[in-house]
């Protein structure tokens, strides 16, 4: 396809047509009257101004062909094509017909709208003021202090930036064979992709991919390389790697540059901690692009009716979904805020999976996640504000609030996973993440009732009872549901940390627990654990992968517990021999001085577990009315004990990562 032909500029001396006004009119609104000569027009010549006429930028230049105005919608999408060489597959090529790709070099035209009359429109404030160009993506000191049009006659034109990004693919570049790389791009988009609901199968084809980003296909190859041809991962993500890199430095912004930044994270290394810096890079830089104000397009005049346009603009919609559902799940994990909030598009969420060409599965499934992640945040700020003065009647209202919420969510959502064209992984995760949020928010009023039986009050036993049936829930999904599957192994971390999470939480609920509470809970939950841990075990081939080191940690999380509640039980024996410390119960006293003692050590190997003994430990209740240990109820308030203890075990509490050490990996 020919090259678009550079805007025209003619100065005097060349004859226009009439219905061309020079730009010193045009700036005025004043009509343009060729003089008979056509040098100059009346007005400039009785003035004598410059002449210059120009062509107008509206329409269709020929050769080209037409595409949206991005700065009207507020969007920008930014395309970075590699390479001509490769020829489209067959349903590439019929979704394309009528949409021809740009070639290599092509630059997409980013230019602002015409600012002549810039001045006299717009409000006072600065982002109405600015120059346009400043604004959508490319805010620079250069674009800022630019010279509106309508002062400046010539208008300077850039010279077009050739992407060097077929250099970087890891095809051209020797890393793998065309057929190997091609195998591993099908192996993620059936095993990997239905997890993380990112790519639409029918548009995202091998050349396509190729064809737009080399970041993008090295992520995915790299993504996938780890679970399907381990020998080749460290090459393919030292090259991911270096394509981060670039693309920050060259301040690269598309659709495909998010993906990939999103994929590079999904199933990243186990001493990988920017995953909450990349997100907030992809974050920003989608605003940067105007996706914060994104309408679906289910609401916009139809300016194209193709598939091929349609999937397109799914796919952003759907980017920003993910990055939606992403963000505030990493928000609930770090306890840190959100950066993206509510617009029309997240607002309906709950229909936008029913729309034309939307990718089966996991369209519904991103649908389902964006309604559980609205309701966590609006619950979350009522549970966080429970104070623990509150009284119980208020705490019981506002649990069933809660609960009632997530129960609407589960009936409008789970039976729609019950149909058999859903993928297994999808009515996995959709019932997991339930869980999870549950689990979640009765955390609170479990918190507030633990430290009010402290006082003599009783435990709340509808948090109880939701707190721990959900932790057990999500640890039975992993051993019931998805373990016999056999595809654990490619579940993303999220589900690892969320896993490490209920596992946690029930240790920890039975050392707070009073006795009476604690032994049919006990029974039930450890042995929960300990399957989950073997489903995990089972799964895995070498020791350095996200199952392996789950597996190690849960069984050591049970070892330890024992192992300290066995320690517990002998010093309650021996504390009339410390009666200096008689306010402190003899648990708290044993685990503190414990976990002060190993932080910052070297790990410690637990011993084989021993039968568990019905001895006196933790608690000396009776009632639901006695006080329960003196150690703290706080969830969250003791980190440093219990970094010592997750430490102790393999897990990096405060960047939710399985430890590398060797003590631990072996």
């Amino acid at each position: 396809m020919p090259s678009p032909q550079p805007m025209n500029t003619v100065h005097s001396g060349s004859k226009l047509p009439s219905q061309i006004a020079c730009l010193t009119c045009r700036s005025v609104k004043l009509k343009c009257r060729t003089t008979s000569t056509g040098e100059k027009c009346e007005r400039c010549k009785r003035k004598s101004l410059e002449c210059v006429f120009e062509q107008h930028r509206r329409g269709r230049k020929p050769g080209t062909r037409i595409k949206r105005n991005t700065y009207r919608a507020n969007v920008q999408i930014e395309k970075t094509p590699i390479s001509d060489q490769e020829t489209p597959s067959s349903s590439t090529r019929n979704l394309r017909d009528d949409t021809p790709s740009p070639k290599p070099g092509d630059t997409v035209d980013v230019s602002p709208p015409q600012t002549a009359q810039s001045w006299g429109n717009g409000g006072l404030q600065q982002v109405g003021i600015l120059s346009r160009e400043a604004q959508f993506g490319k805010f620079s000191l250069e674009n800022i202090l630019s010279v509106p049009d309508v002062l400046r006659p010539h208008h300077p034109t850039r010279p077009p930036t050739h992407s060097a990004d077929s250099f970087d693919d890891p095809i051209t570049c020797n890393m793998l064979s065309f057929p190997v790389a091609l195998g591993l791009f099908d192996s993620f988009m059936r095993c990997l992709n239905p997890y993380v609901c990112q790519l639409d199968t029918k548009l995202h084809t091998f050349d396509y991919v190729r064809q737009r980003s080399s970041f993008l296909l090295t992520a995915i190859l790299s993504a996938s390389s780890k679970a399907f041809h381990p020998a080749l991962h460290p090459t393919l993500r030292s090259h991911t790697e270096n394509l981060l890199g670039k693309v920050f430095a060259r301040g690269i912004k598309s659709t495909e540059t998010v993906q990939a930044i999103l994929v590079f994270t999904y199933w990243k290394e186990p001493e990988e901690t920017r995953t909450w810096s990349l997100v907030g890079y992809a974050i920003r830089m989608c605003i940067e692009l105007g996706w914060h104000e994104i309408e679906p397009i289910s609401q916009k005049p139809r300016t194209s009716g193709d598939e091929m346009s349609i999937r397109e603009a799914r796919n952003i919609e759907r980017t920003w979904l993910v990055l939606f559902v992403y963000d505030r799940s990493l928000s609930l994990q770090l306890d840190k805020p959100w950066m993206i909030d509510r617009n029309n598009l997240i607002s309906k969420a709950s229909e936008w999976y029913q729309e034309a060409y939307a990718a089966p599965g996991g369209d519904m499934l991103l649908s389902a996640f964006v309604c559980l992640r609205v309701i966590s945040a609006e619950m979350l700020e009522l549970a966080s504000s429970i104070k623990l003065k509150a009284q119980s009647s208020r705490s019981e209202m506002l649990s069933r609030l809660l609960n009632s919420e997530i129960s609407t969510w589960e009936k409008g959502w789970l039976h729609k996973f019950e149909d058999e064209t859903v993928a297994a992984p999808q009515q996995f995760l959709v019932n997991f993440y339930g869980l999870h949020l549950r689990l979640l928010l009765n955390s609170y009023i479990l918190q507030q009732s633990l430290h009010s039986a402290r006082k003599g009050s009783a435990v709340s036993k509808s948090a109880l009872w939701q707190c721990s049936s959900s932790a057990i829930g999500m640890l039975d999904n992993i051993s019931k549901v998805i373990g016999p599957l056999k595809q654990l192994y490619f579940v993303q971390d999220s589900v690892h940390v969320m896993t490490a999470y209920a596992a946690i939480f029930l240790i920890k609920l039975l050392v707070s627990l009073p006795k009476n509470l604690r032994a049919d809970l006990e029974t039930q939950s450890l042995q929960a654990i300990l399957l989950s841990s073997d489903t995990f075990s089972q799964q895995c081939a070498t020791q350095m992968t996200g199952c392996a080191m789950q597996a190690r940690f849960l069984k050591s999380l049970v070892e330890k517990y024992q192992i300290l509640k066995s320690q517990a039980s002998n010093k309650t024996r021996d504390r009339s021999n410390h009666s200096y410390r008689c306010d402190i119960h003899p648990v708290q006293t044993y685990l503190h001085d414990h976990m002060n003692s190993t932080i910052n050590t070297t790990h410690w190997v637990p011993e084989t577990i021993e039968p568990y003994q019905d001895t006196e430990d933790f608690a000396e209740t009776n009632s639901l009315t006695d006080s329960t240990t003196d150690f703290k109820t706080d969830l969250s308030a003791d980190k440093e004990i219990w970094e010592g203890l997750l430490t102790d075990v393999g897990f990096w509490l405060s960047e939710g990562n399985f430890l590398l050490d060797n003590t631990v990996l072996h």
